[in-house]
């Protein structure tokens, strides 16, 4: 995985660039349950970046780590960072997202056809009010319906 992520980092780095990140590490591999890593905490490399933002969930500033440079990303891997998910806002404007995420998941009540159908609905409103948006499969069971520019919706 260190190997793949030192080869696509060219390819890898724009959308991660000054993007705090949420972190799934699954540091035994691929099959263990893995864990959810946010904060950066005191134990990292000197030169590790971050973003201090306050989050009410631990009622603290959390120290997110920020991945602008392939040495950051190669650190990541080899804390076996499968997962890298991007705050869709910047260290820059942490208020203002650059896209629009719509993260649909089946329930046990549900079946992937349903979830499809659903993304398909929502990209369909989506295009009525003038949005450019895609469906996207997303971990296993799910759909993300894209929209890459906050700003893109622009009243008929």
């Amino acid at each position: 995985m260190i190997a793949y992520y030192n080869a696509m980092a060219d390819y890898v780095l724009p959308y991660l660039k000054n993007r705090p990140l949420s972190l799934k590490r699954n540091p035994n591999g691929i099959a263990d349950k893995g864990f959810y890593h946010k904060d950066a905490a005191k134990g990292g490399p000197s030169w590790l970046n971050s973003f201090g933002e306050y989050a009410e969930s631990s009622n603290k500033v959390v120290d997110y780590i920020v991945c602008n440079e392939k040495a950051t990303l190669i650190y990541l891997a080899n804390l076996g960072c499968i997962e890298m998910n991007p705050w869709n806002s910047t260290t820059r404007s942490p208020d203002k997202p650059t896209y629009l995420m719509i993260d649909i998941d089946p329930s046990d009540k549900n079946t992937f056809d349903q979830v499809v159908s659903v993304a398909q609905a929502v990209q369909e409103i989506l295009n009525r009010a003038g949005a450019i948006s895609y469906c996207k499969t997303s971990g296993a069971t799910g759909i993300h319906v894209y929209v890459p520019s906050a700003l893109v919706i622009r009243m008929k």
